[in-house]
C-alpha cells in the first residue's frame, strides 16, 4: 500500500528531452486532453495512503505537461475521494466513469469493492491501472477475462513478494522469525504465503500457532 507513488513517479523520472518538431501539415487541430481519473483514500482509515499520491500529482502532472503532455495534448486529472470506504469507492467510479475519464488510476481500498470497481470500467471500456493492489485473485480473474483486459497493476502480488522476502530472510542468516501483518485480507494472504514460502527453505515460524496481526485502524 505505500508503494502507491510508485506510478507516479516512474512517470515522472525521465527528465524533459527535446525532441524533434513533427513536419507541419498545414492543418491546424486541437489536441484532445488525456484525462485521468484517480480514486484514492484522501480521508478515512487509508489516508495515510492516499496523502502521499495527492503530494506527487500536481508535480508529476505539471512535470508531463511541461513537457509537452502525451501525444502534445494537456494532461488532466480528475481526483476523487473514495474515503477508504468500499460504498464510496463504487460511487466515485460511477462518477469517474460518468466524467469519461480516459482511465483511472485506482485499487487501494479492499479487494472485493476494487473487483466491482474494475468490472463496472471494464464495461465501458476505461483501463484501470494499481499502483496498489497485490491479490493474486486478480491475476486469475484477468487471466479468465473477467476484466476484459482492461486491468494492470505495477506492483508484484502478495505471494511473490512473500517468496522474495522469505528468500532474503534466510540470505541474511534468520532461520527462525515471528510474523506481524496486518489483520485483513491482504495481510493474511502474505502472512501465509511467506510460511510457506520460510518453510520451504526449512525456516521455522516462531508464532505459527499463534500470528500476530494488527488492525490498521488502531493507529
Amino acid at each position: 500500500m505505500g508503494l502507491g507513488v510508485f506510478l507516479w513517479v516512474a512517470i515522472a523520472l525521465p527528465a524533459c528531452q527535446q525532441l524533434p518538431a513533427p513536419p507541419d501539415s498545414g492543418v491546424t487541430r486541437t489536441p484532445t486532453p488525456l484525462k485521468l481519473g484517480v480514486l484514492l483514500p484522501a480521508t478515512g482509515s487509508l489516508a495515510a495512503v492516499g496523502e502521499p499520491v495527492l503530494q506527487v500529482l500536481p508535480l508529476i502532472t505539471n512535470t508531463i505537461n511541461a513537457c509537452g503532455g502525451v501525444n502534445d495534448a494537456p494532461v488532466i486529472l480528475v481526483v476523487e475521494d473514495e474515503q477508504s470506504d468500499p460504498k464510496i469507492q463504487l460511487e466515485v467510479m460511477n462518477r469517474l466513469v460518468a466524467s469519461q475519464v480516459n482511465a483511472v488510476v485506482s485499487g487501494f481500498v479492499n479487494d472485493a469493492s476494487t473487483a466491482v470497481e474494475v468490472t463496472v470500467a471494464a464495461k465501458h471500456k476505461i483501463p484501470v491501472v494499481s499502483p496498489s493492489n497485490t491479490s493474486p485473485v486478480f491475476t486469475e480473474r484477468s487471466k479468465k477475462g473477467d476484466f476484459r483486459g482492461f486491468w494492470f497493476r505495477t506492483i508484484p502480488a502478495d505471494t511473490t513478494q512473500a517468496i522474495a522476502l522469505a528468500q532474503l530472510a534466510k540470505n541474511r542468516g534468520f532461520n527462525a522469525v515471528a510474523t506481524l501483518v496486518v489483520n485483513d485480507s491482504n495481510g493474511i494472504r502474505f502472512e501465509r504465503a511467506f510460511i510457506a514460502a520460510f518453510e520451504k527453505l526449512e525456516g521455522t515460524i516462531l508464532n505459527k500457532a499463534n500470528p500476530e496481526r494488527y488492525n490498521q485502524t488502531m493507529f
